[in-house]
């Protein structure tokens, strides 16, 4: 399929200009990685959560979907609202509300107040998440997938400490310092974006026609890839910890072990994914989606092994997280001048296949863990194949 450039430069008034990009970059990346981490500290400390308020941890486990509806949901619609705005005053607001909701949580009384209020976090956290990775492109000429890269390697390093930050934050000194804590770090990333982080003008249109643009056929459908392969991986890894326990034996510390070393292959997987964007983004979907199926049918195959078992959830957590920023630097280019609007559907679809994933991954699992890596491995199938048939001209 045909591909736009949209391309944006930066104003020479602004002093940030003069910073290296990369430093801008990165400080978006620490952005990402704050925002990231407020999303899984608080599976880390659900328990503390339920103990305090009086309720049952599946009622607590209610913040975790709200901030993901959030994500999935009001990302896209923030962005829609926010199109005429200039990206980096959006960029310095969304850190603003997403400190100023942590804050809230911090002091909130009830757990329906915590609801609304990560729910509101969770939009801010889409509409961040895809203005960061527009702004980081932009300023990047060449190296664009690097530059989406660096940003999602942000998400990525939070995915390996969120939970562990949040449960030894929470058990030392109570689980609403967390918040507190992701409040001053929201803080801080705010400050360093103001201070590093330059103006881009963008060619942005009205927002009629650049949602019009963004929910194309073309562009919906290339949004379900991303859907299926994350969606296939975590069938699959939602439920790890009961492939590993009751499959291989593996058990206590070598559990955690096994995980970090899968968050771990993530956050490399999405540094090697930029590079190779950089060469070619439709290639590089093709290769990771391929990985991924054959990653998730050794599993199907590999019987008890708890080496290979490794190895193959390595191999598949580092090729989705190679799949990441190449599906994201196709779609920007895909939406041409809806880039914003784009990427941020983009964070919301991946979002929304792992949802889809732990959904699918409970159905199958009353059917057994060879039943759950079967349908593991017909989504990420899936997912190769429509990558495959869409990315066949080269980015």
């Amino acid at each position: 399929m045909a591909v736009e450039s949209h391309v944006a430069k930066a104003t020479s008034p602004d002093p940030a200009t003069r910073t290296p990009k990369r430093l801008a970059t990165l400080v978006l990346a620490v952005g990402a990685c704050v925002i990231g981490i407020s999303e899984l500290a608080a599976i880390g400390v659900l328990g503390l959560v339920s103990d305090d308020l009086g309720a049952s941890v599946g009622a607590a486990g209610s913040i975790v979907t709200a901030y993901a509806l959030g994500v999935c949901l009001g990302g896209p619609l923030l962005a829609v609202v926010t199109t005429r705005r200039d990206r980096r005053s959006t960029l310095v607001l969304a850190l603003a509300l997403f400190a100023a909701c942590n804050g809230m949580i911090a002091i909130a009384p009830t757990l329906a107040t915590i609801m609304v209020v990560r729910l509101v976090a969770g939009s801010v956290h889409g509409l961040f998440i895809g203005l960061a990775t527009s702004h980081a492109a932009d300023m990047a000429g060449e190296r664009r997938g690097s530059a989406i890269a660096l940003v999602f390697g942000g998400i990525a390093v939070a995915t390996v400490l969120g939970a562990p930050v949040g449960r030894v934050l929470g058990e030392a000194f109570g689980w609403r310092t967390t918040f507190w804590v992701v409040a001053a770090t929201a803080s801080a990333a705010l400050l360093a974006t103001l201070r590093w982080v330059p103006t881009i003008d963008s060619e942005a249109g009205p927002a009629g026609s650049l949602l019009r643009r963004a929910l194309r056929f073309s562009v919906l459908a290339f949004l379900t890839l991303i859907v299926l392969v994350m969606g296939g991986v975590f069938t699959m890894y939602t439920y790890v910890t009961t492939l590993l326990e009751d499959r291989t034996g593996v058990t206590g510390p070598a559990v955690s072990g096994i995980l970090l070393a899968f968050g771990t292959a993530c956050a490399v997987g999405t540094f090697v994914g930029g590079r190779l964007a950089d060469r070619s983004a439709a290639f590089t979907m093709v290769a990771a989606s391929a990985v991924v199926t054959l990653a998730l049918g050794s599993l199907a195959l590999s019987g008890s092994a708890p080496v290979s078992t490794t190895v193959s959830l390595v191999v598949c957590g580092l090729a989705a997280f190679v799949f990441v920023p190449a599906f994201q630097l196709r779609l920007m280019s895909l939406a041409g001048p809806a880039t914003d609007l784009a990427a941020t559907l983009g964070a919301s679809a991946a979002n929304a296949g792992i949802a889809i994933g732990a959904a699918v991954g409970a159905a199958a699992m009353t059917r057994g863990i060879d039943a759950l890596l079967v349908v593991a491995c017909c989504l990420s199938a899936a997912g190769f194949a429509g990558t495959f048939a869409g990315n066949r001209t080269p980015s």
